[in-house]
């Protein structure tokens, strides 16, 4: 049963008249494309519904049924913001920019975690490519970036990489957190900080990608080890590879500089493994300065950290227990870089990646497409 926003209104006085307390419980969008306004009710007692207008209503809520009231929300006209042409949501931009992607030919959920999306080219579409060749990449892919949860991650990991880089250019000022207290106080902040962003988009565990999985367990035994209370490290631990999961650029980069160093090198001494790392990146993405400042705030602390002889035995302690090959690329993911340009994966230029790639294919690689202002569905 669905009601206008004034039908709504004189039956929510009239209801509760008659003994029953609405209780709103949910907002949906109809089919018309209105936003719905989902009641329970809780029934106060068992009145004699006298009043006729209420009878079906009383009657629906006593039997837990959901009882919709149709409205139109308001919302403030552009023209009084100082950026009228320029207002847009976050999310809009995201979905705005210009993508290359392929077709999804199925999603799989295999038992030993992660998700794979079954990625082929637009060749079997009779308008495009060679119309109606089946084409599809030879590796499937690791997730499933979507808009969505793209904007949160980009939203928590602005939140977080502002205050390292502050930190990086003021070191005195990250002081307090070598106690624990600081510590604890100030990842947990950012822990209820990151839960309000991206607890929507949190994955069953074992859901993640392996390299995500990998990383979790390091964080959270590093974390404990240097004295962080153990909700307090799951949580940090599960917003960080959250960020990882749904940002295809972060992941690959993390994937592809993880092979750089290896697990002996890293434990043998960790600093130096860092700052090679950060070189591998000025050298393969030297355009995107913004991705850099942010790499190089995460590594510089990272590097300070591993002066500190409590921090340098809990990083060799996380470093021990992991699979450290699951947070290097592997032979799949090396596939999807060749396809990938904007940064010198492996070392190697986009052009000589993109002639393995062809060569791979025989000199007909799946035809991908370039989309932007694309819409959202589900």
């Amino acid at each position: 049963m669905k009601f206008t926003q004034e039908e709504l209104y004189r039956i929510y006085q009239l209801a509760q008249n008659q003994g029953v307390e609405p209780l709103l419980t949910d907002v949906e969008k109809l089919e018309d494309g209105h936003l719905g306004l989902v009641f329970r009710a809780k029934i106060k007692d068992d009145p004699e519904v006298k009043n006729a207008e209420t009878v079906n209503y009383i009657e629906q809520v006593k039997r837990g049924e959901k009882v919709q009231a149709q409205m139109d929300v308001p919302i403030l006209p552009d023209s009084i913001f100082q950026a009228a042409n320029e207002k847009q949501s976050h999310l809009e931009r995201t979905v705005q920019e210009t993508t290359y992607i392929f077709k999804l030919d199925k999603f799989e959920f295999p038992e030993e975690g992660g998700i794979l999306c079954y990625l082929k080219g637009w060749d079997d579409d009779p308008n495009f490519g060679n119309g109606g060749k089946y084409n599809p990449l030879k590796y499937p892919r690791k997730g499933f970036p979507q808009p969505e949860p793209l904007s949160a991650c980009n939203l928590a990991k602005r939140v977080l990489i502002c205050q390292l880089k502050y930190f990086a250019a003021h070191p005195v000022s990250a002081l307090p957190l070598l106690t624990k207290k600081g510590l604890n106080k100030w990842l947990d902040e950012n822990g209820r900080i990151f839960g309000s962003i991206l607890s929507p988009f949190y994955l069953a565990d074992n859901r993640y990608m392996k390299c995500c999985r990998a990383l979790r367990e390091f964080l959270i035994i590093f974390l404990q080890e240097i004295g962080v209370k153990k909700p307090i490290a799951e949580t940090i631990a599960q917003a960080i590879i959250t960020m990882i999961e749904w940002d295809t650029a972060y992941s690959y980069r993390i994937r592809d500089l993880a092979t750089v160093t290896n697990k002996e090198l890293l434990s043998e001494n960790p600093g130096r493994e860092f700052k090679k790392i950060m070189d591998a990146l000025m050298d393969r993405d030297p355009i995107r300065h913004e991705l850099q400042g942010k790499f190089r705030a995460v590594f510089t602390m990272a590097v300070w950290a591993m002066y500190i002889p409590k921090y340098r035995r809990a990083f060799r302690k996380a470093l021990e227990v992991i699979d450290f090959t699951m947070v290097q690329a592997d032979e799949a993911d090396w596939y999807h870089m060749l396809g990938m340009t904007g940064y010198k994966f492996g070392g190697v230029p986009d052009e000589e990646r993109a002639r393995e790639y062809f060569r791979l294919h025989d000199g007909r690689p799946p035809l991908g497409m370039y989309v932007s202002n694309a819409s959202i569905s589900k």
